[in-house]
């Protein structure tokens, strides 16, 4: 009655393993020294665009290395581009040594972080060559970027801009209200608001400009 009682145990706790394995959202598979796949999770033949069947007793669709995390960008037959962080550990599958290899997909959080990182490099470009001065300030009106426009206008470079006051580069008699309005700006008292206004420069008389 033990030894049923344990062989039963074991039967159990195979069917869990197998199910934990089975429905597990990344990409699990069992290469052998050969580089030969011999077993594959439904997740893992989402990833590599195959089947199950096609993936058990075929090359390991990778080069696998000695490192135990590799980040890879991988194409399947249809041309579908993925990204993954791919971990591999040695293991003993029927009795033999082979590699336990996991795949995190990451490919919606890699295309996030790609779409948003061409978006900034528009974003930089536009701005920086914008025909009109623009900079960008924080809360307090302080100046963290300014472009070539707006240096030319004021007759200074960027590090002599950056960190100054927009309101310290406004004419004494129009600083008042220009501060007044930005700060209804950031308080949400306002959606927007334009002023004409005198601006300091460095070594001539002050301009004229709408903000």
């Amino acid at each position: 009655l033990v030894r049923q009682g344990l062989e039963q145990d074991l039967r159990e706790s195979r069917q869990n393993f197998s199910g934990v394995v089975e429905y597990n959202l990344n990409a699990n598979l069992i290469v052998d020294d050969q580089d030969i796949v011999r077993y594959a999770n439904p997740a893992a033949a989402r990833f590599f665009g195959k089947t199950c069947v096609g993936l058990v007793g075929a090359p390991f669709p990778l080069e696998l290395t000695h490192r135990k995390h590799v980040e890879i960008d991988y194409t399947d037959h249809e041309g579908t581009r993925r990204f993954g962080d791919m971990y591999a550990t040695q293991t003993v599958w029927s009795g033999h040594h082979a590699r336990l290899v996991t795949v995190h997909d990451v490919t919606a959080r890699t295309m996030a972080q790609q779409a948003l990182e061409r978006s900034e490099r528009r974003f930089r470009t536009i701005f920086a060559y914008a025909p009109i001065g623009v900079v960008m300030t924080d809360r307090r009106g302080v100046i963290h970027f300014s472009n070539a426009k707006f240096q030319s206008m004021l007759g200074c470079s960027e590090e002599q801009l950056t960190d100054l006051s927009l309101f310290t580069l406004t004419a004494s008699e129009d600083a008042g209200a220009c501060r007044s309005m930005y700060e209804e700006l950031v308080t949400g008292e306002r959606d927007m608001f334009v002023v004409s206004q005198r601006y300091g420069r460095a070594q001539d008389s002050p301009i004229w400009a709408r903000l």
